[in-house]
């Protein structure tokens, strides 16, 4: 994983949830949206293969 840091653009109210999720965990801020997007990327990778699976059927 490529550890370099980049900037970003969030909405107001999102930065105050992740600095509430970080206050109420104490997990780095960097580290709780890369295990969110994580996440997902999961479901939506999920979700991607569920439909191309029912256009198949």
């Amino acid at each position: 994983m490529n550890k370099t840091y980049q900037t970003i653009k969030i909405w107001k109210s999102t930065l105050e949830k992740l600095r509430l999720i970080y206050a109420m965990t104490g997990e780095q801020q960097v580290k709780i949206l890369d295990r969110v997007i994580s996440k997902e990327l999961i479901e939506v990778s999920n979700e991607q293969r569920k439909q191309s699976q029912t256009v198949i059927d």
